[in-house]
């Protein structure tokens, strides 16, 4: 275990498809302003991507060939994209409406669509997709009730997603595109799913640990053409400090070995540090 980069408030991590890089979200410890920052692993010095003081960015997604980011934005609030160079303008993409806010999940591995979370006022939020050839929306069947942070499998063939609508939040999975039905994956609960880079392990972090944070949880997928999984396995506790519905605290490299998470340090609960995590590759 090692950490990677300096000490900072930290609340959000994404991994670059080649896992090079990462993007992070970070807060200002005196004005509390949060910002994207890019996180090069090789020298692992931060450098600001969002460069707008009066504009608020958040929750960065990579591309599938890490070209560009897509992430929330407010001012007008909506789904922006940038090139992952940190040239040029944020674009704005989809405008919220109906005093809506919208949160990117994931970018599906053609390219072709965004999924994302949508919170109108008086709601708890549904999945939604948005087409980034017409700039066209639709919600999310099966996914409409409480739905977040959905993600696409490797292959395109299935998202997984996390809904309360029982009472309590649970990590399913769906086809994509969606037909009638979905999977329960998680046991006692369950948040903020990930896929391993070849799609034979789905990641999800349950409360049953003894960290704040929770067990980080693996899940043996099994190939074919209808949804099968297999051995369950608690890989290690995550005790991170980030609590918004739409950060993840981890993400994994593609090898499925090493994990790069948000953790705070012994000493502090803030800031939190980035910490790269090799105990996967322990797992009996």
């Amino acid at each position: 275990m090692e950490s990677v980069g300096p000490a900072g408030w930290y609340e959000h991590i994404e991994l670059s498809p080649d896992a090079s890089r990462a993007a992070v979200d970070r807060r200002d410890v005196r004005s509390g302003r949060s910002d994207i920052y890019r996180l090069d692993l090789r020298d692992t010095n931060p450098s600001r991507f969002t460069l707008q003081p009066a504009r608020l960015f958040q929750y960065a997604r990579w591309s599938p060939d890490g070209q560009r980011l897509v992430f929330a934005g407010a001012g007008p609030s909506g789904l922006y994209v940038k090139p992952s160079t940190g040239a040029g303008n944020e674009e704005l993409v989809h405008e919220a409406t109906d005093g809506a806010l919208v949160f990117p999940s994931d970018w599906s591995p053609d390219g072709k669509f965004v999924v994302f979370r949508k919170l109108l006022p008086g709601t708890l939020g549904a999945l939604w997709t948005l087409s980034l050839d017409d700039h066209k929306s639709v919600a999310l069947p099966q996914a409409e009730n409480r739905g977040t942070n959905g993600r696409f499998s490797p292959n395109g063939r299935w998202l997984a997603f996390q809904s309360s609508e029982t009472g309590r939040p649970e990590v399913y999975v769906q086809s994509f595109p969606p037909t009638a039905g979905k999977w329960l994956v998680s046991r006692d609960g369950g948040v903020r799913p990930r896929w391993r880079r070849d799609g034979k392990e789905l990641y999800y972090i349950t409360s049953t640990g003894t960290s704040p944070g929770g067990s980080l949880i693996a899940v043996a997928v099994m190939d074919g053409n209808t949804w099968r999984t297999g051995t369950q396995t608690r890989l290690f506790d995550i005790r991170s400090g980030t609590t918004a519905v739409n950060t993840y605290p981890y993400d994994v490299a593609p090898d499925g070995q090493r994990f790069l998470v948000i953790t705070p340090p012994e000493e502090a609960e803030a800031p939190i540090t980035i910490v790269l995590n090799w105990e996967a590759a322990l797992r009996k």
